[in-house]
C-alpha cells in the first residue's frame, strides 16, 4: 500500500523505549506496527560478569540500531519524539543515553526530528492538560487510529501510547506547516 508519509514516533527511555510507526494516505492515519524493547527480562543473565560501563555502551548502542533499524525498514521520512526534563539522580543520565542515541540514529539517517515535550503531546492529541496516558491511548483511538492493534494490554503500554502521539503529532505538524506555506 502506498503512503504519502510514514513517520516514527519514539518516547525514549534507556530501559524501556517505546516506538511506532505511522503513515497517512489523504486524510487517514494507519498504525504499521511497533518496536518495544526492555532490558528487564535478560537483565540478570546478561550483567553477569560485566561492568556496569560496558553494559551501559552495549545498550546505547542497541538503541541507537534498533532506532536506525526501524526507521529504515519502514521508510520513514519524519520522526517525532517525546523530549524530556533531564532528571538527577541514577537514571537521568542513562535516560539521556537513550534519548541521544535515538536522536543520532535519526539524523545518521538525515530524518527532520521533531520534539514534543509530554505536556505538549497531552494537549494536543486530547485537547486537554490533565489527560492520563490512557486518555491519549483512547483519543488516538477515537480520533485518529480506531483500528490499532496494541501489542499488549492497554494497561502496559505507556511507551508504545506516546510514541504513537509523537508519530501521529509530527504529521499533523507537517501538514499544518505546508498548508501554512501554500505547499500541497
Amino acid at each position: 500500500m502506498k503512503y504519502d508519509i510514514i513517520s516514527i514516533g519514539i518516547d525514549p527511555g534507556f530501559a524501556n523505549i517505546g516506538m511506532s510507526i505511522v503513515a497517512k494516505r489523504g486524510s487517514q492515519f494507519f498504525s504499521l506496527g511497533f518496536v518495544t524493547f526492555t532490558t528487564k527480562k535478560d537483565k540478570i543473565e546478561r550483567t553477569q560478569g560485566i561492568r556496569v560501563a560496558d553494559d551501559d555502551v552495549r545498550r546505547t548502542s542497541e538503541i541507537y540500531l534498533a532506532v536506525k533499524e526501524a526507521a529504515t525498514l519502514n521508510e520513514v521520512q519524519l520522526a517525532g519524539i517525546e523530549s524530556f526534563a533531564p532528571f538527577t539522580g541514577k537514571g537521568g543520565w542513562k535516560a539521556t543515553l537513550g534519548y541521544a542515541a535515538a536522536i543520532c540514529a535519526l539524523r545518521s539517517l538525515d530524518i527532520p526530528i521533531y520534539t514534543f515535550s509530554p505536556g505538549d503531546i497531552k494537549v494536543l492529541i486530547t485537547d486537554k492538560k490533565s489527560s492520563t496516558k490512557q486518555d491519549v491511548r483512547d483519543y488516538i483511538e477515537s480520533r485518529y487510529i480506531k483500528d490499532i492493534n496494541w501489542p499488549g494490554p492497554k494497561t502496559k503500554l505507556e511507551h508504545q501510547g506516546d510514541a504513537t502521539a509523537a508519530a501521529i503529532l509530527v504529521i499533523v505538524e507537517r501538514d499544518r506547516l505546508r498548508k501554512q506555506l501554500c505547499i500541497e
